[in-house]
């Protein structure tokens, strides 16, 4: 297969990005003719006239199945144009801690949570919370809320939906995603629970962009420094604009303006212990520079203004919206 690409670096290379920017789902799981459509360019059979297509099922090496889903996003507004992926691999085993003490849960409004037991499952996690008043921050449990055990990369894609759906209003099962047909069908599951949502009329439509920090991994292969477009996996919901505003507010500011509690949460999980390790830098979307990240190690440094920190991710208990 040959594929003309629409971005270059004028080297021949894949234009790679860093920094914030507000994405919108164009694609799940496309086909290669799919995703040349929405990308822009012409994929042309190879000589045997076959299209090789991507894979979104294979194994692990335990022999696990593994799923794969992955998102085509394009950026809003100033970023259109750019395109990322945002690609979860899900394996058909229960999510536990090294120790095999803990099992990961996951629940219908897509929140996440590491328990011995669940009895200790907190009440917002394992009940629907309503607010007692508007705008006075006391919540109260209302209906029982859906949740049970994660398989292995569950809970990041659960987290990237509950950004993607934020314009619905979650009952029931909310956006618990029925595991048995996935792994029974992945095509079918896709195009039926996800592009579905893509496709409905403005009137049903509850998805919005999705806030993203664009990274880039490097690693050495066949004796050569490789660069990989890449994104960390804590996502924002697009809140109709207001979250990019409230990015760019940070931006002017050092971080100091931002009113969004969402946003200072997530701002705070990147800058924590298990922040990104990849090379990432707190600004808009802008080209990627090698010369611009210093990697030593295992510490990725980061670019924000003039200085550079190391990287972090919220408790496992704690929301970031």
């Amino acid at each position: 297969m040959e594929l003309k690409k629409r971005e270059n670096t004028g080297s021949g290379e894949r234009t790679l990005y860093t920094g914030i920017f507000s994405g919108r789902v164009r694609g799940i799981n496309p086909s290669a003719e799919e995703r040349a459509k929405i990308i822009g360019y012409e994929v042309t059979p190879s000589e045997t006239g076959v299209v090789k297509q991507p894979v979104y099922e294979e194994k692990d090496q335990d022999g696990k199945e593994v799923m794969i889903i992955n998102f085509l996003l394009e950026g809003d507004g100033p970023d259109t144009g750019k395109f990322f992926d945002a690609r979860f691999r899900i394996t058909d085993k229960e999510a536990t801690n090294k120790e095999g003490t803990k099992n990961q849960y996951v629940s219908a409004t897509g929140d996440t949570s590491w328990v011995d037991d669940p009895k200790n499952l907190e009440e917002w996690f394992v009940n629907y919370q309503e607010e007692t008043e508007k705008g006075s921050g006391v919540y109260r449990s209302t209906d029982a809320k859906p949740y049970r055990k994660a398989l292995q990369g569950e809970a990041d894609l659960m987290n990237f939906m509950k950004a993607w759906l934020s314009n619905s209003k979650l009952s029931g099962n909310g956006i618990l995603l029925d595991m048995k047909s996935l792994f029974r069908n992945v095509d079918k599951f896709v195009r039926k629970e996800l592009v579905s949502e893509i496709n409905k009329d403005s009137s049903e439509n509850v998805t919005d962009c999705v806030i993203c920090l664009a990274t880039v991994y490097t690693k050495e292969k066949d004796g050569e420094i490789k660069h990989y477009q890449n994104l960390y996996k804590e996502y924002l919901p697009g809140y109709n604009g207001y979250t990019i505003k409230q990015v760019i507010s940070g931006i002017n500011t050092n971080w100091e303006g931002v009113k969004m509690k969402g946003l200072k949460k997530w701002y705070k999980a990147v800058n924590g212990e298990y922040g990104p390790k990849d090379a990432y830098s707190l600004t808009t979307l802008q080209v990627f520079h090698p010369n611009n990240h210093i990697q030593a190690s295992n510490d990725t440094i980061r670019h924000e203004a003039t200085s550079a920190f190391t990287g972090g991710t919220p408790a496992n208990n704690e929301s970031l919206y």
